[in-house]
């Protein structure tokens, strides 16, 4: 079997399609794979589009590996965006697909009549970043329980939506389209998939490329959903998200490891799995707890009681997280509590024991901090900076104005690299970081050092 064969422009080329030429260009540095060999000219493929450029302009290379793909997400509640770094074309920034923030439902789930996909596309945009090397997957996205079940259990409003869907993309010049939904529940984890599949193959039929952003949930069944899409990206980050008790890791390398290797088993295949990396951390302002004498602490945030009897179907009792009871004993999976009078239950994995006198932090507030914004923070941090060799990245804590006690994990050049080196490591097709702009500009360094 012949070696894949590469070429690089040695200037820009826009490439030419049916004797057409087309607003997607070739740029120097950038690696493309040759699908055809002419005369006078090579075949290759730019985003959806497959087209010729001349031979004269291009100079063969040699890859020790496949170049690996590098998509990020570009978030603004507008839909009206700048290209990055003042028009940095994608071979000199590392990146090949843009996907904005640009389709979205609104209107009533009660009123199935209101519903309807709004875009905010900006064609212009599309053009801009095709000419600069870019591929753009305009981004659908709704996480709201209530329409998403609407839509997924009507086959007339999934056939609407989906035309509405087709309509823009095809507007735009899309190369492909992002699907994220989040947030409805394992009620519709058959529904969704129908919906995945009809849409999948409706875009397809178009020429487009489909990916799924895949965050954790049991309304999702990936290996499923994977036959259906081009890519699936894998959201590895919010291991411990905004409403957690207990400051952590936005994505520790164990935790992200172990989430890689449960695609993998799942039998989706490596070349169309992207590892979803974050440009983003929090910022967590803490406040003491001190346990009179052993306790649990109510660490979950989300479906939360405490129960009559050590059974689900027991009654329930109404409890908040970051809740602080006496521990009578464990056994067979709960804890047994002490509240108002009271012997309860309370299911394990919904919080964690302190000892008697141990203190421990806990979160009072949060807020995002993304990365660009962390080297100029901890210049105010004096010698609390820790290396946590089990996540792979550092953390540090300091104290506000108000002498209020902050924690922060860090999201730098290192914690991305070693993902990066899990990527490598399991051959997975490439990454998707949320969320352009809030990088450290040399996080980009890394991206190409090892993905290019």
């Amino acid at each position: 079997m012949n070696a894949d064969h590469y070429i690089q422009v040695t200037k820009p080329l826009p490439i030419l399609v049916n004797g057409v030429l087309n607003e997607r260009q070739a740029i120097p540095g950038k690696k493309y794979l040759v699908k055809k060999e002419n005369k006078d000219s090579y075949q290759i493929t730019i985003g959806n589009v497959t087209g010729e450029i001349p031979k004269v302009c291009c100079i063969d290379v040699a890859v020790k590996r496949k170049p690996k793909m590098t998509v990020a997400w570009l978030y603004g509640r507008d839909g009206h965006f700048d290209l990055p770094y003042n028009g940095l074309n994608a071979s000199d920034l590392g990146l090949d697909v843009i996907s904005p923030t640009w389709f979205h439902r609104e209107g009533d789930p009660a009123r199935p009549e209101t519903i309807k996909v709004v875009s905010k596309g900006d064609r212009e945009f599309v053009k801009s970043a095709h000419q600069k090397g870019y591929e753009v997957w305009g981004l659908i996205a709704d996480f709201n329980a209530d329409r998403n079940f609407t839509v997924f259990t009507s086959d007339a409003l999934i056939e609407k939506e989906i035309e509405e869907i087709v309509s823009f993309a095809k507007d735009l010049h899309l190369d492909g389209v992002n699907i994220d939904y989040e947030g409805f529940g394992s009620r519709l984890r058959e529904p969704y998939n129908r919906y995945v599949e009809k849409l999948s193959t409706r875009l397809k039929e178009e020429g487009f490329i489909v990916s799924d952003s895949d965050a954790w949930g049991k309304c999702y069944d990936r290996k499923t959903i994977a036959k259906f899409v081009d890519y699936v990206a894998f959201m590895a980050y919010d291991e411990t998200g905004r409403l957690d008790t207990i400051p952590g890791s936005t994505g520790s390398l164990p935790w992200v490891e172990e989430g890689i290797q449960e695609f993998l088993a799942m039998g989706i295949e490596k070349e169309r799995l992207l590892l979803g990396v974050p440009f983003y951390t929090r910022d967590w302002q803490e406040r003491e707890i001190r346990a009179d004498c052993e306790s649990v602490l109510i660490t979950a945030w989300e479906d939360v009681a405490l129960y009559q009897a050590p059974q689900l179907t027991a009654v329930r009792h109404p409890v908040e997280a970051k809740t602080l009871l006496p521990l009578k004993s464990v056994k067979d999976g709960w804890y047994e509590v002490a509240k108002d009078g009271e012997t309860l239950y309370l299911p394990i994995e919904k919080g964690r024991i302190l000892k008697a006198f141990e203190r421990l932090f806990i979160a009072d507030k949060v807020k995002p901090l993304f990365a660009k914004d962390i080297a100029e923070l901890k210049l105010t941090v004096d010698g609390s900076v820790t290396f946590d060799a089990h996540c792979g990245q550092e953390k540090f804590v300091y104290a506000d104005a108000c002498g209020k006690r902050h924690e922060v994990w860090v999201e730098d050049t290192v914690s991305l690299g070693k993902r990066l080196d899990l990527l490598l490591q399991y051959d997975l097709a490439g990454m998707a970081a949320w969320a352009l702009n809030q990088e450290d500009p040399s996080m980009w360094d890394v991206i190409k050092e090892k993905l290019k």
